[in-house]
């Protein structure tokens, strides 16, 4: 059985891929149930106010308006939150990072979210979100998204700290107010990703500080516009509906013979990975050519041809029985096979995916 390799994702139909969009829900934090009046003070609390987003370690990040800051209750001693403006819109996020060896309440924040799609191995993406510590704070290096399969829940007052980030920051973060820093990075995760987590990965111990005279003894980072993006065309998943035709390109044959190139692998790898994650769908596979060449010999190599990416797809565990392919030769080109270039998008195979 050929072993599922990286699945660097080329070529699927144009309406299923996504390339500039978000995968991050409520990315810019705008999405809350409404304005708090007050510091969170529970993880309860910050799941009450904002959607989507949650606390991984019973932590309480904040809901931080900018029409509400100057109302903020109970007082925080050296805390001055006024000034501050979200990086974008009306609303941002705040969590502490470092500050477990001074015994600070809830030193360790996490903002946790599932992504709108799973990351999937093999794949470049591109993530960011921007920062800017209050005045008062511990400047410290170690904020960082790591991505994981299942959503985290752990003990009050626990860091976490078995995540290697995929993204994260080497130097100190240090700035004025509300001169945000963006830290971002490409990366590629080693198993399919459903959950986004930010916060300090690291224990106090292994981190880069620097104290402000007479401020907290704690890091306390405002986080705003948080973006996660593929770097390249993918299947999303979440949109293939029922009866829906999805044309394979980058699907190469010998030529006039219906062995599969090796560049095709990629492209039927990630059709397999993503049919093994989900049971709901079958499949039809229709072979096409161009009109050169006779018509049996067209018919017949049409089919062979999708017979082979049902083989390919067996060998990396798709069972047959979700699975049919036929050819139809030169019958139903999409073009004009008067130019090589119209010929060339006729010489297709197409997945017809069945819902159940």
């Amino acid at each position: 059985m050929k072993v599922l390799q990286s699945i660097l994702i080329l070529i699927l139909l144009s309406q299923n891929l996504i390339h500039a969009q978000n995968l991050v829900p409520n990315g810019s934090f705008e999405t809350i149930t409404k304005p708090s009046e007050r510091w969170m003070g529970t993880y309860a609390d910050f799941k009450r106010f904002m959607s989507n987003w949650h606390s991984p370690n019973q932590g309480s990040p904040d809901v931080l308006h900018v029409d509400y800051l100057s109302k903020l209750i109970p007082q925080r001693p050296n805390v001055d939150i006024i000034p501050h403006r979200p990086r974008t819109g009306n609303v941002m996020s705040g969590i502490k990072t470092y500050g477990c060896e001074k015994r600070t309440q809830h030193c360790k924040e996490y903002l946790q979210i599932r992504l709108r799609t799973p990351l999937i191995p093999g794949v470049k993406y591109y993530g960011e979100f921007w920062v800017n510590p209050i005045s008062t704070s511990v400047r410290v290096h170690d904020i960082g998204m790591g991505f994981v399969d299942s959503a985290r829940w752990q003990p009050f007052k626990i860091g976490i700290y078995d995540i290697l980030p995929s993204v994260e920051q080497s130097e100190i973060l240090e700035a004025p107010v509300n001169e945000w820093l963006k830290i971002s990075g490409e990366f590629e995760v080693n198993n399919f990703s459903n959950f986004l987590i930010i916060g300090s990965f690291q224990e106090d111990n292994y981190i880069l500080n620097e104290k402000v005279e007479d401020g907290l003894p704690y890091s306390y980072y405002l986080i705003d516009d948080v973006l996660v993006r593929p770097l390249e065309p993918i299947l999303l998943q979440d949109s293939i509906v029922d009866n829906q035709k999805l044309v394979l390109n980058n699907i190469h044959f010998e030529f006039n013979e219906s062995t599969l190139q090796e560049s095709s692998f990629k492209p039927l790898e990630q059709l397999a990975f993503i049919m093994n994650n989900d049971f709901s769908f079958k499949i039809t596979i229709v072979g096409h050519t161009d009109n050169v060449g006779g018509t049996n010999r067209n018919q017949e190599l049409s089919k062979n041809r999708a017979k082979a990416v049902l083989d390919f797809l067996s060998d990396n565990g798709i069972e047959e029985n979700r699975m049919k392919f036929e050819g139809k030769g030169a019958s139903e080109p999409v073009t004009s096979n008067e130019f090589e270039e119209g010929r060339a998008q006729n010489r297709r195979v197409e997945i017809v995916i069945r819902k159940e």
